[in-house]
């Protein structure tokens, strides 16, 4: 991840509903996820998407996606901070192609 130190980044693709799928798995105890932007798209059917804090945990960014639409987040002034050894979820309401990346980074909580 250009610009930030300790920075990583990861790319998925979910095929159809998805309802809790890990995206970033839970750091070690005492760290935690600081997610700093993400681009999030779906397919061919429009539908509500979310990012979760955790299996089934507190949402922390929810939204409606139209058909075939692309959206960028950029959180670098106001992170999304997951809870300490708590892994990110991703979970959607239609049955489309959904594509996450997530630039984030592990801090030490």
């Amino acid at each position: 991840m250009a610009g930030v130190s300790g920075g990583y980044s990861v790319c998925k693709v979910y095929a159809g509903t998805q309802t809790n799928a890990s995206v970033v798995s839970a750091p070690a105890a005492g760290s935690k996820i600081v997610v700093q932007w993400f681009t999030i798209s779906n397919g061919a059917a429009a539908g509500e998407v979310e990012l979760l804090d955790g299996s089934g945990g507190t949402i922390l960014f929810d939204a409606f996606l139209p058909i075939n639409t692309p959206l960028y987040v950029n959180c670098k002034r106001s992170p999304l901070v997951l809870t300490a050894a708590t892994a990110l979820c991703f979970t959607s309401v239609t049955s489309t192609t959904s594509r996450l990346t997530v630039g984030y980074t592990v801090e030490m909580d």
